[in-house]
Order: C-alpha cells, then structure tokens, then sequence
C-alpha cells in the first residue's frame, strides 16, 4: 500500500522545491487566502462573495441539484450553504423547490436573473484567470490542478 500523504508531498515538492508539511500547508492557506481575496475584490462592485460566486457558477456547470450535492461540490458545510443560498434567493438569484421524492430535501436551481449574473461575475474576475494562466504554463497548472486534489483526496472532508 502506498503512503498517500507522502505521495502527495513528494509531488509537492517536486513542484514547489523542497519543503516540509508545515511549509507546505501555510503556503497552501496563503495561495487560498491570495485568491479568495482578489475574487472578492473583483466581485466587490457587483455586492456578491466569492463563495456566492462558486455557488453560482457550480450551478450554471451543473444543473440544478439539492443543497446537499451543492455543499459537497463547493466542499462547503451544510449550515454554510443554507445561509448563503438564502442570501442568493432574497436576491431573486436562486430558487429552492421541493424535492420531488425526498421530502426532507431541496432542489437549488438558478434563475434567468442567477444565470446573468453568474456570467457578469465570471467576467468580473476573468482578471484572475488570466493571470494564473500567465503566470503557469499549461504543464504547470495540469501538475498544480493534480497535487491539490491529492491533497484533498488525502486528507479527506474537512468540513468536519
């Protein structure tokens, strides 16, 4: 059996250089927090998060899912998601029906007005995208893309 965690900081350091876990991990929470805050920034003028923006654009790749699907496709919480899909829907961006055969369940979907902005907020933060794909040539990204899903895979849900 293969040691999965050291694995995946051997890909690490292949890319990154030589480095321990601790290393690893605050580089891994500083590139996060580097993205989450220029997303924010970007979305800023349209009064929408960057997690609100994942929601939407899960939907808009997707289809319309229950809350459940939703949270495990954004490796979001339960609570998390109830909250900010209440803020969608107030915004006439989101609609939560029923689910056809499980009671306790709920159909998310996006609206005409959720799809417009899903695309106004892709727009938005183009600018990031862009520069990543800049900054890291194809092979790059396809090896960062890699060692970040190990490193989820390996260390499993943390949504707790």
């Amino acid at each position: 059996m293969t040691d999965d965690r050291g694995d995946v900081l051997a890909a690490a350091k292949a890319i990154f250089g030589e480095s321990d876990g601790h290393e690893l991990a605050m580089s891994l929470r500083r590139a996060y927090l580097a993205l989450h805050r220029a997303t924010n920034a970007a979305l800023h003028p349209s009064g929408l998060s960057a997690d609100s923006f994942t929601l939407l654009t899960i939907l808009s790749e997707l289809g319309a899912m229950t809350q459940k699907e939703l949270g495990d496709k954004a490796s979001s919480d339960a609570n998390t998601v109830s909250a900010m899909l209440s803020r969608l829907e107030s915004r006439g961006l989101i609609a939560r029906e029923p689910h056809p055969s499980d009671g306790r369940a709920r159909i998310v979907k996006l609206t005409e007005a959720g799809r417009h902005t899903q695309r106004e907020l892709w727009e938005l933060s183009q600018p990031i995208r862009d520069e990543l794909e800049r900054r890291f040539d194809s092979t790059e990204r396809m090896q960062l893309t890699n060692v970040f899903k190990r490193i989820a895979d390996s260390l499993g849900d943390a949504r707790g």
